[in-house]
């Protein structure tokens, strides 16, 4: 995954979903709620507060309102990957995040290169996944996928893969440890 795990984007991605939720009518969530209640396929998460919106008017809204934020890593994130590289681990993006914002990132992390393949804008993860792995030939007792939500445990577990997730996140450690990463 990318926002959450190794964007340190949560409270950004609170705040641009609160100017989704202000330009549809819903009331403001606080952080706490934001992390309790996000789930994926993050329409899910939308859908429970303004159960009209559309995925199209969601990601407008989303896209001009993220762009805004300055674009930080979490601590050792930076380095972890760079580690990674430098022991040849093959290391892909699966996020939902639009490229745009990806390579925004990566750039400002000075990561470039360190990605074999970036997959962007997922809604669902679980049919990416499995492309992913069979795109790229990767042996599944051989591969991981990190995230910081219950769906992307769910996603690596269908996949066949072993799945970690990070608690400071877009979910609470609670939420996750329900899924049995």
């Amino acid at each position: 995954d990318w926002s959450g795990v190794i964007d340190d984007c949560t409270t950004e991605t609170h705040l641009t979903v609160l100017k989704v939720f202000e330009a549809y009518g819903a009331e403001k969530i606080s952080l706490e709620e934001f992390r309790r209640e996000w789930e994926q396929p993050y329409m899910l998460f939308y859908n429970k507060y303004l159960p009209e919106i559309t995925i199209e008017q969601q990601r407008v809204i989303y896209i001009k309102n993220i762009q805004k934020f300055k674009r930080r890593a979490y601590p050792g994130m930076v380095e972890l990957i760079k580690e990674a590289k430098k022991h040849q681990f093959k290391m892909f993006i699966l996020s939902g995040d639009p490229i745009e914002k990806i390579e925004k990132d990566i750039e400002n992390f000075k990561l470039k290169s360190n990605f074999l393949k970036i997959y962007d804008d997922v809604h669902d993860k679980i049919p990416v996944l499995k492309k992913l792995l069979k795109e790229n030939k990767l042996e599944p007792k051989k591969t991981i996928f990190i995230g910081d939500t219950t769906h992307e445990v769910e996603a690596g577990k269908i996949a066949g893969i072993k799945t970690a997730c990070v608690t400071w996140g877009f979910q609470t450690r609670e939420k996750l440890i329900t899924a049995k990463p």
